[in-house]
């Protein structure tokens, strides 16, 4: 039985070489690829146990278990093994595959793994895995039954790693394409497509668990005049900042941002509270109130708008609203409508200001 990773801690190891796809995520789950993989290399190369070795995301050179079986294979999975260590570390650094029938004579034979598994390495195969260029881990096998490991098995398990390394960039290039659909193209941002969809998701989570959840309706004030006297390009780099110091600002709160169109962004706080939401709102405006906004015209002249926006921002908690009887998709519609509502009252009351929804029949 093979002994992995959860896939929360998969995905913790595989975000760095997910990276390297622009604007690719870590939200995938790689553990029925992995289990898979090295399943499928037991059956056509049948051997005592083996593992599968990923980059550490911290430590440079150095490589972690993520999946094991075979004798002691459940003491494996989160392991490290420092930079250049064992016959494994070598082939990570040198991308060179590594066959011996007698591992132990081998100078750079790492015993350590031996003494946590009890189970003696008697003949070893390993081979790196690549993805995007680039060294990501190791895949191994140790003591082949029957007469030791042979080049065609080197062979096969180079076929093997193939798969996973394509499964990972097949895996990553999907999610990509996914993110970059509920993306807004100017901003980075969620477009609203996305914000619909888990806002009704957290909406249904927080009332089955009785948890509040904010949202903030956000619109800038005094743009238009940005657009009548620089132009469009210019207001459109301007838009792209301002949604990425909201982004920075509001991922300190675990919210989820979205530009809802033309000059208005939402962000949502799941299991939030009032205090906190009116923290993140006056933050928001502050920032948008303070920015200095560098852009550039076609002819490449730096513009600095300073000081130039302000922002109407409406907040609401699910906790002010009736919800009973409402479905999630209902109170999502009725919670944008009403942050919506205070954010328009927080600019007839004169702008740059936070404005609460208030209930009517309170």
């Amino acid at each position: 039985m093979t002994s992995c990773l959860s896939t929360e801690e998969l995905r913790d190891l595989i975000r760095p070489i997910a990276t390297r796809l622009p604007g690719a995520q870590s939200e995938l789950c790689m553990r029925e690829v992995v289990t898979e993989t090295l399943a499928c290399a037991q059956s056509f190369v049948p051997c005592e146990a083996g593992s599968l070795m990923l980059s550490h995301p911290d430590e440079e050179g150095a490589l972690i278990f993520v999946a094991s079986f075979g004798m002691g294979a459940s003491k494996l999975p989160g392991t490290i093994l420092p930079a250049g260590t064992g016959i494994a570390g070598q082939v990570y650094k040198t991308g060179v595959p590594f066959l011996t029938n007698s591992p132990t004579a081998d100078n750079n034979f790492y015993q350590e793994i031996d003494r946590l598994t009890a189970h003696k390495t008697e003949s070893l195969l390993v081979v790196p895995l690549s993805a995007f260029g680039e060294s990501v881990g190791v895949l191994s096998l140790l003591n082949r039954i029957g007469d030791g490991f042979k080049q065609q098995d080197l062979d096969l398990l180079k076929v093997f790693s193939q798969y996973l390394t394509q499964s990972m960039q097949l895996m990553m290039e999907a999610k990509r394409q996914e993110d970059v659909a509920l993306k807004d193209h100017l901003t980075g941002l969620y477009n609203d497509r996305y914000l619909y969809s888990y806002l009704a998701r957290m909406i249904k989570d927080c009332l089955e668990y009785q948890h509040d959840l904010g949202l903030i309706f956000l619109d800038l004030d005094h743009f238009k005049a940005v657009v009548d006297t620089h132009g469009h390009l210019i207001g459109s780099q301007a838009l792209a900042e301002i949604g990425r110091m909201i982004g920075q600002v509001a991922s300190k709160y675990g919210a989820v941002c979205a530009r809802y169109g033309g000059d208005e962004y939402v962000a949502v706080v799941p299991h939030s509270d009032t205090a906190t939401m009116n923290e993140l709102a006056e933050s928001l405006r502050r920032t948008i109130e303070a920015a200095e906004l560098v852009c550039k015209t076609e002819a490449g002249q730096k513009i600095v708008l300073e000081r130039m926006v302000t922002a109407s921002v409406g907040v609401v908690c699910l906790s002010q609203m009736p919800t009973d009887g409402l479905s999630s998709e209902s109170a999502r519609q009725q919670l944008i409508r009403v942050a919506d509502e205070a954010m328009y009252k927080a600019k007839a009351l004169g702008k740059n200001r936070v404005h609460w929804y208030i209930d009517p029949g309170l």
